[in-house]
């Protein structure tokens, strides 16, 4: 009988490891999902300005084709940036929405 209670004294001292050990695991997992989730945030924002930049720059390149006699290039040159300036507030408006 004595053995017996010892047997079980082991098994709940295991059972106890054990149910530890699981919780301790949970918590890991839980920090490694928002991980995750941060990480997967973080990509979409890069993306997102990458996808900006690709913007900013083609709408630059027509900029730059434009052939207007001096000043007049210089004053559409940064019109186009101030409605780039613009439309990047807006996204980021959008963005903050959704």
């Amino acid at each position: 009988m004595n053995e017996l209670l010892k047997q079980a004294d082991d098994l709940i001292q295991k059972v106890n490891r054990l149910l530890d050990k699981n919780d301790k695991l949970a918590a890991d997992l839980l920090e490694k999902d928002e991980r995750i989730r941060e990480l997967h945030a973080q990509v979409k924002e890069k993306s997102d300005r990458i996808r900006q930049l690709e913007e900013d720059r083609t709408l630059l390149k027509v900029a730059d084709t434009i052939q207007l006699p001096g000043q007049e290039s210089k004053e559409v040159k940064k019109k186009i940036n101030e409605y780039l300036r613009e439309i990047d507030r807006c996204i980021a408006k959008l963005s903050a929405e959704g």
